[in-house]
């Protein structure tokens, strides 16, 4: 299962409310230096999460300080979790132009206003078999690029991109129109299709059965 890493920005968002994280989610809370005490809910809500919760100071004031510990976590975290996605948790729209170059990267990364919740929805019970009714055959919708570029590398038996860069040349030498081969990269490592390591080395999870 993927890592889900969870950046707060506990000077941001100090009313924060913690629900039941999912199960492969690590919550790491950045206070600033001057937050001395911690809300007697937020205590109640973290202490059965247990380890994986960690707290994070800023020892010394600063602007934007601790925008910039979250960033070396996030960078320290990708060499020690690859593959594993990451959620900012601020209302500080400062932290886009982190998240973006980071998707460039090829991490998958977001910036949200609040911590997910398990999923907790239930299986629904199956409904008895309607009467069949004659089925109309419906237009297939055009291959997505992103499915294009897979294709091709499932004709590849050996010699696939092993770096980003030579992907992004794939994936202009197979869709000739492309415009941004970087957001197609994107969106094979988001499928889960592709990893690739902070070094930059793309790897074929997708394709292992080819």
């Amino acid at each position: 299962m993927t890592a889900l890493l969870v950046y707060v920005d506990f000077e941001n968002k100090p009313g924060l409310k913690v629900p039941e994280l999912p199960p492969e989610a690590q919550l790491f809370l950045f206070r600033g230096p001057n937050q001395k005490n911690v809300p007697a809910e937020l205590v109640d809500q973290l202490q059965p999460l247990g380890k994986s919760v960690k707290w994070i100071p800023t020892r010394a004031p600063g602007k934007n300080a601790l925008d910039f510990h979250i960033a070396y976590y996030i960078g320290r975290h990708a060499l020690e979790f690859p593959g594993a996605r990451v959620l900012i948790v601020s209302d500080d729209k400062g932290f886009d132009p982190l998240v973006t170059h980071l998707k460039a990267g090829g991490i998958s990364a977001s910036r949200g206003k609040a911590i997910p919740a398990a999923n907790t929805t239930k299986p629904t019970a199956a409904k008895p078999a309607a009467a069949s009714k004659p089925t109309v055959a419906k237009k297939t919708s055009a291959a997505s690029p992103a499915d294009l570029v897979m294709a091709s590398l499932k004709k590849m038996l050996k010699n696939k991109p092993q770096k980003r860069e030579k992907l992004e040349k794939h994936v202009l030498s197979t869709i000739k129109d492309c415009k941004n081969p970087a957001a197609v990269v994107q969106q094979l490592v988001e499928a889960g299709s592709i990893r690739i390591a902070a070094s930059g080395k793309v790897e074929y999870p997708g394709l292992a059965d080819s």
